[in-house]
C-alpha cells in the first residue's frame, strides 16, 4: 500500500490498506485466546518446532514497519503478546529453547529485547553465546593446514542439552534461518532505527549482565534534503551503570531521539534530567516499558535534537 501510495497509485493504496485492516481484524477475532484480561495469541497446530515461538510474531516482525520503540507498536496487538511471552517463558525450557537456536531462542530474545523485558532479555543473550560454544573446535590442525577455532561460536540449527548439563550443538551450522534471528538480537541490542529516515532514533538496551554497548561504523538510513536519502555512519557508546551515551556521525544527522535506560522508577529517570549535561534546544519525557528488576521499567527520552554531528548525554 505504501508503495503505491509513493507512486501516485491512490487507488490501489486504498484497497490494500482496506485488506490489511481487515487481516487485522480477523488476527485479534481468529487468533487470539484467553478471558478478556489475559488474551494470548494462540499456538497453531502446525507452529514451528519445538518451542512454537511464532506465537510471538508480531514483536519481531512488527519492528520492520513500526520500529524498535514498543509503545509504537500497535496498541491493540502489543499486549497480547506481551502476554504470551509470559507465557512461553513459563515452559519448562524457560530461557533456554535451545532445540531450536533461531526459531527458539533467536525469536523469544528478540521479542524481550523488543518488549523491554530487560530481566528476561539479559539471560536469553548470555544463552545465546554459551550454548552455541562448541570446545571441540578450540584447536588448530597444523599437518592440515586447518583453523577450527573460526567455527567456535557459529550458530548451529539446534543445541541438545543432556542431563548432566553438557550440551552439543545439532542440526545445519550457519544456516541463515538460524543465524538471522541471532543476529537481528544482536542488532536489536544495537537499536539504531531509522523506521521512519525522518525522525531517526537510537534506542539502546543493555540488559544484565551487560553493563554497556559499543556500536561501531553502523549505517544508518536519513533524509539527503532532496527529496531522497543518503547513508550516515555512526559511533556510539551507552555506559549503563552510569547512564551516559557518547555519538558521532561521519554527517550530520538531520534529526535523533536517544532512549536510555533502564531504571527501577520514574524518579530515578526524572533525576537524569534534573543532574545531567544535556543537549540544549532537546526536550525530554519519561516512559514506563516492559520489567526491570521485577518492577515496571522506567526510560528516558532525549528528543528534537537537530543536526547532530556529536552528542553527549552525561
Amino acid at each position: 500500500a505504501e508503495m503505491a501510495e509513493a507512486v501516485g497509485d491512490t487507488a490501489s493504496a486504498n484497497k490494500w490498506k482496506a485488506y490489511a485492516e481487515r487481516i487485522r481484524k480477523a488476527m485479534l477475532r481468529e487468533l487470539v485466546v484467553g478471558d478478556f484480561n489475559n488474551k494470548m495469541w494462540r499456538q497453531s497446530p502446525y507452529s514451528v518446532l519445538p518451542s512454537k515461538q511464532d506465537a510471538l510474531v508480531q514483536a519481531w516482525f512488527a519492528i520492520y514497519y513500526d520500529g524498535l520503540d514498543p509503545l509504537a507498536l500497535d496498541a491493540k496487538m502489543t499486549p497480547i503478546t506481551r502476554n504470551t511471552l509470559d507465557r512461553q517463558l513459563s515452559y519448562p525450557y524457560g530461557h533456554a529453547p535451545v532445540l531450536g537456536m533461531g526459531y527458539g531462542q533467536g525469536w523469544i530474545t528478540k521479542a524481550a529485547l523488543v518488549l523491554d523485558y530487560m530481566d528476561d532479555a539479559g539471560k536469553l543473550l548470555a544463552n545465546i553465546p554459551k550454548y552455541v560454544y562448541d570446545k571441540n573446535m578450540d584447536y588448530v590442525d597444523e599437518a592440515k593446514g586447518l583453523d577450527w577455532r573460526k567455527f567456535l561460536w557459529i550458530i548451529p540449527e539446534g543445541t541438545n542439552i543432556m542431563d548432566d548439563g553438557r550440551w552439543h550443538r545439532i542440526g545445519d551450522l550457519s544456516n541463515g534461518a538460524n543465524q538471522g534471528p541471532v543476529m537481528h538480537a544482536l542488532e536489536l541490542c544495537a537499536g539504531v532505527d531509522d523506521t521512519h529516515p525522518g525522525d531517526l532514533k537510537i534506542i539502546p538496551r543493555a540488559p544484565e549482565p551487560l553493563t554497556g554497548i559499543e556500536v561501531e561504523n553502523f549505517f544508518t538510513v536519513i533524509p539527503d534534503g532532496k527529496g531522497g536519502f543518503k547513508r550516515a555512519r555512526v559511533d556510539y557508546s551507552f555506559d549503563r551503570e552510569n547512564m551516559s551515551f557518547e555519538l558521532e556521525s561521519d554527517i550530520a544527522l538531520p534529526t535523533l531521539s536517544v532512549r536510555i535506560g533502564p531504571f527501577e522508577t520514574e524518579e530515578a529517570a526524572n533525576a537524569i534530567i534534573a543532574k545531567s549535561r544535556l543537549p540544549e534546544n532537546s526536550t525530554q519525557r519519561v516512559v514506563a516499558s516492559g520489567k526491570y528488576r521485577n518492577s515496571t521499567a522506567w526510560w528516558l527520552w532525549v528528543e528534537g535534537m537537530k543536526n547532530i554531528n556529536r552528542l553527549s548525554i552525561q
